[in-house]
């Protein structure tokens, strides 16, 4: 059976939905090959359409399906700022406030 999922719809970020993907495949016993498999079956809309279009045999691996999903989907993804960013923000001498 399945596990129940958030379906990734290619707006959320890429990172998270794998890991929650992985974590429930997992806990139903499921190897790299049931990730890979249960793939189509968890995705919906531009993600199952970027899916649908993958040249055959191109993927061989529940990696390098995850690598080239993170890869095509992380541009979707607005990463939140971090704390880090904001202290690397210098102002120009001729920006004004």
């Amino acid at each position: 059976k399945i596990p129940k999922l958030e379906l990734s719809k290619g707006e959320s970020d890429p990172r998270q939905w794998v890991m929650s993907f992985e974590a429930a495949v997992e806990a139903h016993r499921g190897s790299d090959t049931t990730m890979a498999k249960c793939f189509p079956l968890a995705v919906v809309g531009l993600a199952l359409r970027w899916y649908t279009t993958l040249p055959s045999g191109k993927i061989y691996s529940w990696e390098q399906l995850k690598d080239a999903m993170i890869l095509n989907f992380q541009g979707n993804f607005d990463e939140p700022v971090a704390l880090g960013d904001l202290f690397a923000v210098r102002q120009g001498p001729k920006e004004s406030l």
